[in-house]
């Protein structure tokens, strides 16, 4: 293997700077063309698409405390996910460079991941793995060793990334949180939450009047999030946007969960 050039830490750099925009506060993002799927991963699975179910509260504003959901899907031994952050101008428009899907496996031990994520339509599609202190990036048949400085970039496009953008909101709006029924996702017992008034959940640059609404379920044993479905809307620019966000995780603890070094 081969470590990366300069060139090629700077497009890997570009891809992520760009695709980090909408989380950290960049400039307003540029319409482009419908989004393909998500690259699949073999052994991975796939978020489920649409919006939350409507079941009737058992609690209506239930002072729930969802800060420490995030440290505890971090203490996981291991797990796969599906998540997705898609910003589309108006109802089934033009889809934002700066959307993004991902899937992956998380192995705690020795700090392993295995990471392929796309962002807007396709165009531009990353593979990582991380193992430890070291970390390979695919471009085509070839994997390249990455920088130390250059590592870890693909942090956001992971749970911890799509729950950290979402928590500030979510716990600085308890009171507008209702409990739901308890319900089995992903073959796990989880508790479910929905936000019962808009908030403003996700900071988007250039964006006003946002609001977010959604589903969460949190694990019965361990409270860590199984699955979230969100949507806000707003304006950037003059143009009306809506955001889709969606996670699921799945085979939580599963043996055959395993992150290797490339080609072994």
């Amino acid at each position: 293997m081969k470590r990366l050039s300069v060139v090629l830490i700077l497009l890997l750099t570009a891809a992520l700077a760009l695709a980090a925009c909408d989380l950290g506060g960049g400039p307003a993002p540029l319409p482009s063309a419908a989004p393909t799927g998500a690259p699949a991963t073999t052994g991975v699975p796939t978020a489920t698409t649409g919006g939350p179910a409507a079941p009737s509260p058992t609690k209506t504003g239930a002072p729930v405390s969802l800060a420490q959901a995030g440290a505890a899907l971090d203490a996981l031994p291991s797990y796969r996910w599906a998540a997705s952050w898609m910003l589309q101008a108006g109802e089934g428009g033009a889809t934002s460079p700066l959307s993004w899907q991902a899937e992956g496996v998380r192995v705690a031990d020795g700090n392993r991941w295995h990471v392929t994520w796309s962002l807007g339509e396709g165009d531009v599609t990353l593979e990582v793995i991380h193992i430890g202190d070291q970390e390979w990036v695919r471009f085509g048949d070839q994997w390249v060793e990455t920088p130390t400085d250059q590592q870890m970039q693909f942090v956001d496009f992971t749970p911890l990334g799509w729950w950290n953008d979402l928590a500030m909101g979510l716990t600085e709006h308890t009171e507008r949180v209702s409990l739901l029924q308890g319900e089995q996702v992903n073959d796990v017992l989880c508790q479910r939450y929905r936000t019962t008034a808009s908030y403003q959940g996700v900071l988007i640059s250039g964006g006003t009047n946002w609001s977010h609404q959604g589903d969460v379920w949190l694990a019965v044993d361990g409270g860590y999030p199984v699955r979230g479905r969100f949507m806000g809307t707003g304006t950037i620019e003059s143009v009306a946007w809506t955001l889709t966000q969606e996670l699921d995780i799945t085979h939580v603890g599963d043996p055959a969960n395993a992150v290797n070094p490339p080609g072994s």
